[in-house]
């Protein structure tokens, strides 16, 4: 199978000048923790602890119907026993991409629809895990990630990629060609690379690569590999179920059902693994603050055609810049009540809780841009809740005014040393208040506006890294046959010689070759018939020689193919199998059918031959004596003689 792997080049000049999914601060040291051997779950507690918004949604995950409604716990080290090391390292990574891309701003890129089809197919990877056999956890986090490629194309080309998106929607061309003609990669290729930097297995890194079209990995029908690829691509398709209205949902179950009877499940017990993915998503929607849906039930959509019902959005999706979040905490009923109609009628989204530990959740699931809260109040004060805030990557963000009855020089300066921004002394004026709140409102939009501008500077960046890649491809690339072009090719010889070299001698060997009669083709039909000879036999090479030779095109009716560690043999076989390629496949051309043959020397490299120059110049020799000895054949040579 064929798989665009991005090089290790290009990947570290993605993440120079791009906005790249990545786990970030304490979900990057839990990640690497846990690879570590030995490792403890009291040492990946107390690196949970110090992120509370982590270890929150970890305990919750952990007390959730999923984990089959057990004693609830309110410890992080009893939430990492129950849910096991290895799960909590994926829901690490999942809860840290999620939190850090909500907002990113790609206007033509929902990343609340992203992330909750991503959900969904996470859900229904891990609900099928039983029949693709693959473990509960990587399921889902294989599921959850498989198409991370995208949300790196939205933060890493902001202002073209919603357009990108849309031209595909249209069917002008697929989203992989669009990606590829735009970026000179795409986001298939991407989230291989990503996968393989987080340590996921090869085989889940070709079910992600292929999962749009399992049939494309070519896996053995019964194999495990291709119960995992079409396991993903039915959760994917599940997914999309998940997304429509009810009417849509109905007309895909047939859909449905033919691609889960590929993994040999049947329509009936398919309508009840949906019902399940259907429960968790809502549930699991809550947990992360990622919107879902009210769906009827499969199996009442398959049984009862006409019990529709209207789909209702759940709450959790969480707007945009504008308005304006804010998050009023306070213990006094009357002050609370009366903070948020006052805000409320400014125009502010507004949440308001009754104490520190409310208010430190609500932080998690609403992210408010600016909080109010007061100092003193009873399960947490406002204090402890800044500083739990500050210790968090989300809290970092957030514009934090404290209300207190305290004036002191001593108690300013430990609010002030707590993480707080600014504070207002209670009773407080509503004037002042209005005057304080609108100086943190710039000082956030201030913030915003640099952060869009730091990624409209990386766009810039990446865009120049793509033209500085295209015009590279371009010098390097024969423009007629897409093939390397003779500078490409004679380097990589180089590179190949000197490697072989340095590998004790290693075997290379090199086809040089040429179209039989080709001067007359162009001579009577013209060079538009020329030109499509040309691109024929270069289909030819690409299909018909191996993954690891490159085929390049020297010039004129000319190519070379380097086979790397390849003795004079193994060459002639290649070079007599792309001999036949081109011999009995025919080309339909204006002037009308044509068959087309060449002619192939094969030289393998030995000690008395001096440079790369000197192998090539051998093929040469062998090339003409097929020529000489009547064309559409193979000759090799050795050394100074024919073999």
């Amino acid at each position: 199978m064929t798989i665009e792997v991005i090089s290790q080049q290009k990947i570290d000049e993605l993440r120079a000048a791009g906005n790249l999914p990545s786990p970030g601060g304490v979900a990057l040291a839990i990640m690497e923790k846990t690879q570590q051997e030995g490792v403890t779950v009291q040492e990946i507690a107390l690196l949970i602890q110090s992120d509370p918004a982590l270890a929150g949604r970890l305990i919750k995950y952990a007390n959730s119907a999923s984990m089959g409604g057990r004693r609830p716990v309110a410890a992080v080290p009893d939430a990492v026993h129950r849910v096991g090391l290895s799960a909590v390292r994926h829901l690490v990574l999942g809860f840290s991409l999620i939190s850090s891309s909500h907002y990113a701003p790609c206007p033509g890129f929902d990343y609340p629809m992203f992330w909750a089809r991503s959900l969904a197919t996470a859900i229904a990877n891990r609900t099928l895990s039983l029949q693709t056999r693959a473990s509960a956890d990587e399921a889902f986090a294989s599921g959850l990630l498989c198409e991370i490629g995208k949300l790196a194309l939205a933060g890493l080309y902001p202002d073209s990629f919603g357009q990108v998106l849309d031209d595909a929607s249209k069917g002008m061309k697929s989203l992989v060609e669009l990606e590829n003609e735009h970026y000179a990669i795409d986001h298939r290729a991407i989230t291989f690379t990503l996968l393989k930097d987080w340590g996921f297995p090869n085989i889940f890194l070709e079910t992600a690569y292929h999962h749009d079209d399992p049939d494309a990995g070519k896996f053995e029908q019964g194999s495990r590999p291709y119960y995992l690829i079409h396991g993903l691509h039915l959760a994917t398709c599940l997914a999309d179920a998940c997304l429509v209205d009810d009417d849509a949902r109905r007309n895909l179950l047939p859909l449905l059902f033919a691609k889960a009877a590929r993994l040999g499940i049947e329509a009936d017990e398919l309508v009840a693994l949906c019902d399940r993915i259907k429960l968790e998503w809502r549930e699991w929607g809550n947990l992360l603050g990622i919107p879902t849906q009210h769906l009827l039930s499969f199996s009442n959509l398959a049984s009862a055609p006409n019990e529709i019902t209207a789909p209702q959005p759940l709450p959790g999706a969480v707007p945009l810049l504008n308005p304006l979040r804010i998050l009023a905490i306070d213990d006094d009923p009357i002050l609370r009540t009366l903070l948020e109609k006052l805000l409320v009628l400014k125009g502010y989204q507004v949440k308001v809780a009754r104490d520190g530990r409310e208010g430190l959740r609500l932080a998690i699931d609403f992210a408010p841009q600016i909080i109010i809260t007061d100092w003193k109040m009873p399960e947490m004060d406002g204090l402890v809740m800044c500083q739990a805030l500050r210790g968090s990557e989300e809290g970092e963000r957030v514009y934090i005014i404290l209300l207190t009855a305290q004036e002191t020089e001593d108690s300013l300066v430990e609010a002030f040393d707590a993480g707080v921004d600014d504070y207002i002394v209670k009773p407080f004026n509503k004037r002042v208040l209005m005057a304080r709140l609108h100086a943190g409102e710039r000082i956030v939009r201030l913030h915003e506006a640099l952060a869009r501008k730091e990624l409209e500077l990386r766009g810039v960046a990446a865009d120049l890294a793509i033209t500085v890649r295209q015009l590279h491809d371009l010098a390097m690339k024969d423009p007629l046959t897409r093939l390397p072009n003779r500078r490409h090719g004679l380097e990589r010889l180089e590179q190949e010689w000197a490697f072989a070299n340095r590998r004790q001698n290693r075997s290379l060997s090199v086809l040089l070759l040429d179209i039989d009669k080709f001067k007359r083709i162009n001579d009577q039909h013209g060079h538009g018939v020329g030109d499509e000879v040309l691109r024929h036999v270069a289909k030819m090479l690409e299909r018909s020689a191996r993954s690891e030779d490159l085929s390049c095109r020297l010039g004129g009716e000319e190519f070379l193919v380097i086979c790397p560690e390849t003795g004079l043999r193994a060459a002639q076989s290649v070079a007599e199998r792309i001999r036949q390629a081109i011999e009995v496949a025919d080309l339909p051309t204006a002037a009308g059918v044509l068959r087309v043959t060449a002619s192939i020397g094969v030289a393998e490299r030995t000690p008395e031959i001096a440079s790369p120059a000197e192998l090539v110049r051998l093929a040469d020799e062998a090339m003409y004596a097929a020529k000489n000895s009547g064309r559409n054949r193979v000759v090799a040579i050795r050394g100074t003689g024919m073999v």
